[in-house]
């Protein structure tokens, strides 16, 4: 399996290395790592803006994203603890987001197993709950320059500024047409606000 950063992922063919099957996961992200189950049956693979994608190998499919992974900040495998002496059921998926939370999932039936968090504190809530609906209402000028740099470039993504060149590095998600889905948004909801002010005023 080969991960490009431009998102897609490979399955190779390993006698004649070619392509058998390929995915599209993530149109705007680049990947940080791959990570393979000792058992070789499923592959994951963890994407610099905090998503993953899981892959079966056996039944060559990727799994369905029914687990709403966000904000993902590492994977990684734990094998499945054998039963009555029997052979191991297969490995368990360790994932951390949210900065703090751990939760373990059991890849072939897709349920959570365990999950570990501390309290959410006030600060924690206001960063989740409320600030990200402000940030899709409210865009900063300079993210509109982005929409000039995606079509001058032939990336999604660039990379930190000042920052070297390294594949752990998470990247700058350029979302052109986000950006312009947002600001014209937000324009619209400021010109519906002067029509009902001017409305309303006696001048």
């Amino acid at each position: 399996m080969l991960a490009l950063d431009e998102g897609r992922v490979l399955v190779l063919d390993p006698q004649s290395l070619a392509t058998v099957h390929e995915f599209r996961p993530s149109r705007f992200d680049e990947p940080r790592l791959a990570e393979t189950s000792s058992d070789g049956k499923h592959v994951v693979v963890l994407y610099m803006q905090g998503t993953c994608w899981v892959y079966d190998t056996q039944a060559q499919r990727e799994l369905p994203s029914n687990f709403s992974w966000r904000e993902i900040s590492a994977v990684s495998f734990e094998p499945t603890p054998a039963v009555d002496g029997g052979a191991p059921a297969g490995d368990r998926l360790w994932v951390v987001d949210r900065g703090t939370r751990r939760s373990l999932y059991q890849l072939d039936s897709g349920s959570r197993q365990k999950r570990e968090a501390p309290g959410l504190e006030i600060t924690d809530m206001l960063y989740y709950y409320v600030l990200p609906p402000l940030e899709n209402a409210i865009r900063k000028p300079v993210e509109l320059n982005e929409v000039t740099t995606w079509l001058l470039a032939d990336r999604d993504a660039e990379p930190v500024p000042d920052m070297p060149e390294d594949a752990q590095i998470a990247r700058t998600r350029i979302d052109a047409w986000g950006q312009l889905r947002h600001s014209t948004n937000f324009q619209g909801v400021v010109l519906l606000l002067t029509c009902i002010y001017i409305a309303r005023k006696d001048f």
